[in-house]
């Protein structure tokens, strides 16, 4: 079992272009800096000189920001928390610790 705290950075940017009215086209682009936190569990079993493994995942960023856009609109995005699941090989590389490689399938919630 582990918990994670990191750095999660966004960036969007979104176009409009108005053919009927020119004059609302627009343009602009934004980023935002935030924190992640997360947790993860595991097990792994002994299978010769490796070891096999499975974990689940779950981290929930902090990162939410609106800018103006045109007038009284505002654009705002927001980051979603993430969920995965996978499996792991590893060796040992002292009495207590192990080095893994690991595969999963994300997905956002």
């Amino acid at each position: 079992m582990e918990a994670n705290i990191g750095f999660d950075q966004v960036r969007a940017s979104a176009d409009y272009e108005d053919t009927a009215f020119p004059e609302d086209n627009f343009s602009g682009s934004a980023k935002t800096n935030g924190f992640l936190l997360g947790a993860s569990i595991g097990y792994d079993v002994p299978i010769g000189p490796v070891y096999l493994g499975v974990e689940a995942i779950a981290d929930i960023p902090i990162n939410k920001r609106c800018e103006p856009v045109y007038g009284d609109d505002a654009a705002c995005f927001k980051t979603q928390g993430n969920f995965a699941v996978g499996g792991r090989v590893g060796v040992a590389v002292s009495r207590r610790a192990l080095e893994h490689f690991r595969v999963a399938l994300s997905q956002g919630f």
